[in-house]
């Protein structure tokens, strides 16, 4: 369900009726599709399935991509939720992730986000997403590599 936005939230009994009247003023509801979307991929004995399959889909890219990094000198933690990693790039490569990420896309043709974009703590790092195929992801790491080599 890549680009649905579907939350949930759980607490203290005491602390849902502020979070829910803040909420309410944040956003009015999901779409009627992603809702529909939701409970057929959480509902139904066939949605439950592929929601599994994905799962493990997502976990075998996340650990492959995590580990082929890893390979290349970024420094990464593996994550445990959503589809993205947040990879120190390698210090031979310097610190600058927005020139790093542009100059990746023009020369290498890989596309990821600075993690500078994401506020003064990702200053170094990239954002990579794993929500796409494993060959996408096999030529990714291709790419990188021989950008690293030129660099």
């Amino acid at each position: 369900m890549t680009g649905y936005r579907i939350g949930f939230i759980a607490g203290p009994r005491e602390l849902m009726g502020p979070v829910s009247a803040l909420s309410g003023m944040m956003i009015t509801s999901a779409t009627d599709s992603a809702m529909a979307a939701a409970t057929a991929a959480f509902g139904s004995p066939a949605g439950k399935a592929a929601t599994q399959q994905m799962k493990g889909a997502y976990q075998e890219r996340r650990d492959y991509l995590v580990g082929a990094l890893s390979q290349l000198g970024f420094e990464l933690a593996t994550p445990n939720g959503a589809f993205y990693v947040f990879a120190k790039i390698p210090a031979s490569a310097g610190t600058d992730d927005v020139a790093f990420a542009t100059a990746l896309a023009k020369q290498g043709r890989v596309a990821v986000i600075p993690g500078s974009y994401f506020g003064a703590g990702g200053q170094g790092y990239l954002r990579l997403s794993y929500a796409t195929s494993m060959e996408n992801l096999k030529t990714a790491v291709e790419r990188i590599a021989d950008f690293l080599k030129e660099d």
